[in-house]
């Protein structure tokens, strides 16, 4: 049964997880992995440069690595597979949770009760998919309880290691995962010192490896521990404790700030966003508990009454030092989701202890009978009312509240709702459905409005702009989170409701405007600059003035060519006063290229020459963007690189990218690294369609083959399976024209590309 409920949870997440928007904090915790994962190949960084760098950062580190590795490039699959990946994470956890329920509760049925009782608890299985912090923290503090059961039971190099690994990891997700070690150590010393001497001596000895290697392990998993581990740890640490958001929430129908919360704060949330039924199981397990627990500490030791001690400090210790030290809490309770497991298995305890009761009495009287019966199906009628509310409410699951503060109507405008913001997907694609302008522009209440939109089709968001007042926009997005009262627009397009209860509206405020690429506000603003800027100019002066402002914006990618042609013959004045080139041809010889902004060295190239129609550019000042304002499509005639002045311009170059050399040999790049270990992989490389932009060209690769230390490693295939071959090199938002790149060859030391080569034309 437990194999059944694993699998049946992992096939549903699997077919599910498209379908959650992009949450406040994703792209927040997106870019925080990537750049501490950019710190450690450079050589880590000092978490007192940036506040966010408190946080642990080994699991964003291990969904970046995961995204790089599996050649997932658009930000519309990189969420979906961060959803993906987080509820994997959750059914590790469940695995681990029910094997600690076995131990804790002795009972594998009242234990595989509780991992169901996990899943089928809405707030926690909405946030499994969206919530990269908080639930992947709940994942491995219950992996770390359960490996430290394990070494209080049987303390020994190999348990002793396991808790070691499994408590850095921890405290290298969150530094809260601090409790958990400080918890292992009160408990193997309480257990040494109610022991005899050489007993207590043989458990005590344990710990000092276990130390060891587990702050080895935090440094190891923080790459902004490695320059001055302990300052910046201390800095973690105290920044942790009591986080600088200056925000505030709704609680109870009040704005209050996030820094100012009542005592209560965290039990009210925990109160109105459980089942009812496992809060019941909690009122009935924790008087059970807590006096296997008092027995203890009296000195009847036990290894139920050990379990009783570590689920109580697991569940109390954290709220109250929360409450003690007046750590910043906000969007609920969600800090303390890890505490959730341990409420379950107290609950757990409470039905087994009640349903013993019950049995021994059974037959006393009819009144007890009907009582145990009664009980019963009130839990199951609860658990089957959040199942049905659950699927209804799917993929809003979060939104759950119980009947304490009657349900989600009660809750509206007195708590805050999606606060993650999760609906604006749905009303983006409501917008996109019922209009079908080029240019759509949008203003949103939140930043997941924007962010959003990058989970949808490129061709789709690409219509959305987002503007920041709403006189310039045409539609009107908004969640409520912070309101407390309805939105005012009557001119409603679409609701997003669960359960009947609006958790974000979609109106038509301006429906007069209607925009077209080339008249966006940011681009009419460069058009009205540059007819400023060339106003009262003759005609070959202008043309003159746009040749000049062309070259100057290649001289940020291009330098020193023999040759730079730039042909504005197609052109007409008119266009070329607004900065508009309707088609412009840029041949290129013998140059270097590069990003120069920065004057890094560049690489050699032969040849470069492409048209580019409809570009739109800043002639009054090219360099103030490294994208031009827009252009339509870019075709590449040649592109010729040639291997040798390539490899001399690497050598020259610092860091990684120093010691990478690139070999164009028989229809294939060969890569080689001559770092340690020294590795080279041969990639075949081709062009052909681009999934995202219809009639246009995309760069694809397939790893051939791989060696490290001279050794081939005969696993080629599962490369390409985790590059995932499809996946192509150009992602859309890299460069928005429609590109066409026409045909490759790459041989004899010359790589060659574009509509030109072997006779390919466009």
């Amino acid at each position: 049964m437990a194999l059944v409920l694993l699998a049946a949870t992992v096939l549903t997440g699997y077919l599910i997880h498209r379908d959650y928007g992009v949450s406040w904090d994703e792209p927040i915790q997106q870019h925080y992995g990537r750049n501490i994962a950019e710190d450690a190949v450079h050589g880590g960084g000092s978490a007192a440069d940036d506040p966010l760098k408190a946080y642990g950062p080994a699991y964003e580190m291990a969904l970046v690595a995961v995204q790089f590795v599996s050649g997932v490039r658009d930000a519309a699959e990189i969420f979906p597979l961060r959803h993906l990946l987080n509820f994997l994470t959750f059914a590790i956890g469940l695995i681990f949770f029910y094997k600690l329920g076995a131990l804790f509760l002795r009972n594998r049925a009242a234990s595989l009760a509780a991992c169901a009782a996990l899943v089928l608890s809405p707030v926690i299985f909405g946030h499994a998919f969206f919530n990269s912090k908080d639930m992947p923290f709940l994942t491995f503090f219950v992996v770390a309880m359960y490996s430290l059961v394990r070494f209080l039971d049987r303390p020994r190099w190999t348990t002793a290691l396991r808790h070691a690994l499994a408590s850095g990891w921890l405290v290298a997700v969150r530094e809260p995962g601090l409790q958990l070690v400080v918890l292992g150590v009160a408990a193997a010393v309480w257990i040494a010192f109610r022991l005899p001497g050489p007993l207590r001596t043989r458990r005590l000895v344990w710990l000092g490896p276990y130390l060891v290697v587990t702050s080895a392990c935090i440094v190891l998993f923080w790459p902004s521990l490695w320059s001055h581990p302990w300052t910046n740890f201390w800095f973690a640490v105290r920044t942790m404790s009591r986080y600088p958001w200056p925000g505030a929430v709704i609680y109870a129908g009040a704005e209050i700030p996030a820094t100012a919360l009542p005592w209560h704060y965290v039990f009210t949330w925990i109160a109105i966003t459980t089942p009812l039924a496992y809060l019941a199981g909690f009122a009935a397990g924790l008087p059970p508990v807590i006096r296997a627990a008092w027995r203890e500490l009296r000195g009847s030791s036990s290894v139920d009454g050990l379990h009783a001690c570590l689920l109580l400090a697991w569940f109390f210790v954290p709220i109250a030092s929360v409450i003690a030290f007046r750590s910043v809490l906000y969007d609920g309770w969600r800090h303390l989701y890890f505490v959730y497991p341990a409420l379950l298995l107290i609950a757990a305890k409470g039905y087994l202890v009640t349903g013993h009761v019950l049995r021994e009495r059974w037959s006393r009287h009819w009144s007890i009978r009907a009582a145990g019966a009664g009980a019963g199906l009130l839990v199951i009628v609860n658990v089957a009312a959040v199942t049905v509310f659950m699927i209804r409410a799917h993929p809003y699951e979060h939104v759950y509240f119980n009947e304490l503060v009657g349900g989600l109507r009660g809750a509206r405008f007195q708590f805050d709702m999606d606060y993650w913001g999760l609906s604006y997907r749905r009303g983006l694609e409501a917008i996109l459905r019922s209009d079908q302008d080029a240019v759509i522009p949008v203003y949103a209440m939140d930043g997941p409005g924007e962010e959003n939109a990058s989970a949808l089709p490129f061709q789709q968001r690409h219509r959305l702009l987002f503007v920041e007042s709403l006189d310039q926009a045409k539609y009107f997005v908004g969640a409520y989170r912070y309101r407390r009262a309805e939105y005012p627009y009557r001119d409603v397009i679409d609701r997003v409701e669960v359960n009947g209860v609006p958790i974000l509206l979609v109106a038509a405020i301006n429906r007069q405007i209607a925009l077209t690429p080339d008249t966006v506000p940011a681009v009419a603003a460069v058009r009205a600059r540059n007819g400023a800027a060339l106003a009262g100019l003759d005609d070959e002066t202008v043309r003159r003035r746009a040749g000049d402002a062309v070259r100057t914006w290649l001289g940020r990618f291009v330098r020193h060519p023999r040759v730079l042609d730039v042909d504005l013959s197609g052109d007409e004045p008119v266009d070329l006063r607004q900065g508009r080139f309707a088609r412009l041809h840029v041949r290129i010889l013998d140059a270097e290229i590069g990003d120069f902004k920065r004057d890094k060295p560049g690489i050699p190239l032969r040849a470069l020459e492409m048209t580019v129609d409809d570009l739109i550019i800043d002639v009054a000042d090219p360099l103030a963007s490294i994208r031009p304002a827009m252009m339509r499509q870019l075709t590449i005639g040649e592109f010729t690189l040639e291997e040798g002045p390539a490899n001399d311009a690497l050598a020259r170059m610092s860091g990684t990218l120093g010691r990478v050399r690139l070999h164009f040999q028989n229809d294939a790049i060969r890569i080689e690294y001559l770092g340690q270990p020294a590795a080279e992989v041969t990639a075949r490389v081709w062009i052909g369609p681009d999934p995202w932009k219809a009639r246009g060209d995309n760069f694809w690769v397939t790893s051939d083959r791989l060696r490290v230390s001279g050794w081939r490693v005969p696993a080629a295939w599962l490369l390409n399976m985790l590059l995932r071959q499809y996946a192509p090199v150009i992602a859309p938002d890299q460069i928005d024209a429609t590109v066409f790149l026409g045909g490759i060859q790459t041989r004899n030391g010359v790589f060659r590309l574009g509509t030109i080569v072997n006779g390919t034309s466009r």
